[in-house]
């Protein structure tokens, strides 16, 4: 069976936060069954935004099997401003994990969101707007996806539905 047109792997450039917002906004719509997000701290890319939050719902909702894995450097900002994500938390939380990395993985510059391993967001530097959205890219995606997975291993639970630490 060949690829169809619409599963042919497509790229575009981000430049600019409104257009960042947007494409991890299309990559997490993309989703069937687990998002992975890595970000410095959340603060950049619209994640306390209602759009964000009902996306996140509705995939949540879609299938108690769906999953949102979050790793962060610095879960601050997750924890005092971005109430959105915290009441996803409260409301999923056998769905929604937030770590925050270890020594280890704090050289980690990027930030990237991969949908069911095979379309993601990737922000080359945290103090640079520039990035780029793939779809139906299992290279890509799967080259990110192991980062995400070592990042993960070096990372512990940060926020938990029951003790919030605010």
């Amino acid at each position: 069976m060949g690829i169809t047109v619409s599963e042919q792997p497509t790229t575009a450039a981000i430049n600019g936060l409104s257009e960042m917002a947007r494409g991890i906004e299309e990559v997490i719509a993309a989703a069937t069954h687990r998002v992975a997000i890595f970000d410095r701290d959340l603060a950049d890319g619209g994640y306390n935004s209602a759009e964000r939050f009902n996306r996140l719902k509705v995939f949540l909702l879609a299938s108690r099997r769906n999953r949102v894995d979050i790793a962060v450097h610095q879960s601050d900002y997750l924890e005092r401003e971005c109430t959105r994500m915290v009441l996803l938390l409260r409301q999923f939380p056998y769905a929604v994990q937030v770590h925050r990395t270890l020594p280890e993985a704090q050289q980690v510059q990027d930030s990237f969101v991969i949908a069911d391993g095979q379309h993601y967001f990737h922000r080359f530097h945290r103090d640079h707007p520039r990035a780029e959205k793939a779809f139906h890219d299992d290279s890509g995606a799967g080259l990110l996806q192991r980062r995400f997975d070592e990042i993960w291993i070096y990372s512990e639970p940060a926020l938990s539905a029951t003790v919030l630490g605010l």
